[in-house]
């Protein structure tokens, strides 16, 4: 190899890692529950949250969950019938969605008594907005 192909595969190569050191350090996963639904946005692969409406929804409950065994690592997971997808970063807490048609998905936390707070909440307003209509 000559020097200058020598030299641009070096800084190819730097320009490369340097690359995907910044994307690891910028990604961030960010879940807001809402009467509307749970928004979750797993930053920076998806610009704008993806909304999952409660009317969708038929179980949701937070839960310890083995990144590894269940889903192969962490990251955005499609996985299979039994443990569904996921979004994860770290840790093993995780908010799992399970939707009227089947499917489920996992979204990890670091805050997993902060959701259970969040969904105790949407509960309370979901009876209150039925009490209300009756």
């Amino acid at each position: 190899m000559s020097d200058a192909g020598l030299i641009l595969f070096c800084v190819a190569y730097f320009v490369f890692t340097v690359g995907m050191v910044a994307f690891f350090l910028v990604q961030r996963l960010e879940t807001e529950i809402t009467t509307e639904g749970v928004k979750v946005r797993f930053f920076p692969i998806h610009r704008t949250f993806r909304t999952y409406k409660w009317e969708d929804i038929s179980n949701a409950f937070v839960r310890k969950y083995s990144p590894i065994m269940e889903f192969g690592g962490w990251g955005i997971r499609f996985g299979n019938r039994r443990n569904g997808s996921a979004y994860n970063v770290s840790g093993n807490q995780g908010l799992q969605l399970e939707f009227k048609k089947g499917k489920k998905l996992l979204i990890g936390t670091q805050n997993p008594y902060e959701i259970e707070r969040a969904l105790k909440k949407i509960e309370q307003i979901k009876n209150e907005n039925q009490l209300n209509k009756q």
